[in-house]
């Protein structure tokens, strides 16, 4: 099978997935970029304010897209670039479901699709502090122009799946994910599987046991109809480190318990996230990424904890 596909990747206005502002493609032939599209999308009606946090990740804003033609207008040209490929997306749960709320907002018949997900591969193939794009990409020697512009990024994704699989002994994707024991996501208009690690694993944790206990008690009955055993932070110990810019710290830990994990005070051995919300956490850089709970998060990983550092966009789409 040919390593062929169509690396895709949204930016969106506020926290709606479904309220898509620019789109970026990078299609890809037996491992080589053919063709690249992007656009600027005017979001629906319903959906078309423009949060702080989302312009302060990609920098556009809701005149930048005035005169931007709506998703139904720019889908026939995104399903004939996009023909019989499969996806590629990093994070692909976030830009999967970008596509679905789509679908339902537009009532566009849902195609079949199966795609995968660089950062799921990458936590498998690599030995990372952080599998956020910046990180990866400088891990495989891959450039970035612009994080967090869905052009530059949907690239970047492009190159990081041909590079995971050009140093891995298979040649094309869907035998990388059979290696390494991770699902090819897929979904239609009746069902939705999305690309994980196969027999990812849980566990405690504690985050001052008094106040996690009152707000688990605030949350009530909600909280057990609210807890999604598929979601990626299920079972998941996460630490917190600088001020959130989308939440507090005590919405933070109830987002955490309502996906079913753990939030901690500190960074431990058992850690499994660690959530940089300092000022600029967003654009978390490898190259500038130095406070005292990283440098922590580091020792515990030399030790062979499994610790992953996290910004706070990428923490709130896992949410």
């Amino acid at each position: 099978m040919s390593n062929s596909f169509v690396a895709i990747d949204f930016e969106t206005a506020n926290s709606f997935r479904g309220s898509a502002c620019e789109i970026g493609l990078a299609r890809v032939v037996d491992g080589n970029v053919e063709a690249r599209f992007e656009s600027l999308i005017k979001p629906h009606d319903e959906h078309s304010q423009f949060d702080g946090i989302n312009i302060g990740v990609h920098g556009l804003k809701e005149s930048d897209v005035r005169d931007s033609p709506e998703f139904y207008q720019v889908w026939p040209d995104v399903r004939d670039f996009v023909g019989d490929l499969p996806l590629v997306a990093h994070n692909a749960a976030f830009d999967v479901r970008v596509l679905r709320e789509l679908f339902h907002l537009y009532s566009i018949a849902v195609p079949p699709v199966r795609y995968y997900c660089t950062l799921v591969l990458s936590r498998q193939a690599l030995d990372l502090v952080s599998y956020s794009l910046p990180f990866v990409a400088l891990e495989l020697g891959v450039s970035q122009d612009e994080h967090h512009r869905a052009g530059s990024d949907a690239l970047c994704a492009a190159q990081i799946a041909t590079a995971l699989v050009e140093q891995s002994d298979h040649g094309d994707l869907e035998k990388l994910c059979e290696s390494l024991r991770v699902t090819v996501g897929q979904f239609d208009g009746e069902s939705w599987f999305s690309s994980r690690s196969k027999g990812s694993s849980g566990g405690g944790g504690d985050f001052n046991a008094a106040r996690i206990e009152e707000i688990r008690s605030s949350m009530g009955e909600q909280l057990s109809e609210m807890v999604d055993p598929e979601g990626p932070l299920y079972g998941q110990r996460v630490a917190f480190t600088g001020g959130l810019s989308s939440m507090t710290r005590a919405e933070a830990a109830a987002k955490v318990l309502a996906a079913g994990g753990e939030p901690q005070a500190g960074v431990n051995k058992a850690t499994n996230y660690l959530v940089i919300g300092t000022e600029n956490g967003y654009t978390l850089d490898p190259r500038t990424a130095t406070t005292a709970k990283f440098a922590k998060a580091e020792a515990f990983r030399a030790k062979g904890s499994p610790i992953e550092i996290l910004d706070e966009l990428t923490f709130s789409r896992m949410l």
